[in-house]
């Protein structure tokens, strides 16, 4: 028998792939994605998000129409510009971005490149 936790990680996993399918994120994504900088850093006075998850066939039909079908280009980048509250607590922001990547991965696919930015200075780019 599935746990209610396996039930929940499948959840996940197929929202992520209609994300591929749909070239649409969901409302839940997008919640998720806003939310998720209130949970990682403290004194945030502001958060946008822009991303970028669209995908594209990649297929070419030749001159004697044979179908020659590559993997979909797809665009997969989240980045964050955060304002925060001077004095704020952020010690150990390695982890605080390992948590932030480690939660936007599981919300939508591993090779996810996170970037943010904190008062308006580049302070992490992850790494496909």
């Amino acid at each position: 028998m599935e746990s209610s936790d396996d039930n929940a990680a499948n959840i996940v996993k197929d929202m992520a792939k209609l994300v591929l399918v749909s070239g649409k994120i969901s409302e839940m994504h997008e919640k998720n994605m806003k939310m998720y900088p209130f949970l990682f850093f403290d004194g945030v006075r502001e958060a946008k998000v822009e991303y970028d998850l669209s995908h594209q066939a990649d297929t070419l039909v030749d001159k004697d129409n044979n179908l020659t079908v590559n993997a979909p280009i797809r665009s997969n980048s989240i980045t964050y510009y955060l304002s925060l509250r001077e004095g704020s607590f952020n010690e150990r922001l390695d982890v605080r971005f390992a948590a932030l990547e480690g939660a936007l991965r599981t919300l939508f696919w591993k090779d996810l490149v996170i970037e943010v930015y904190i008062d308006g200075k580049s302070a992490y780019k992850s790494k496909k």
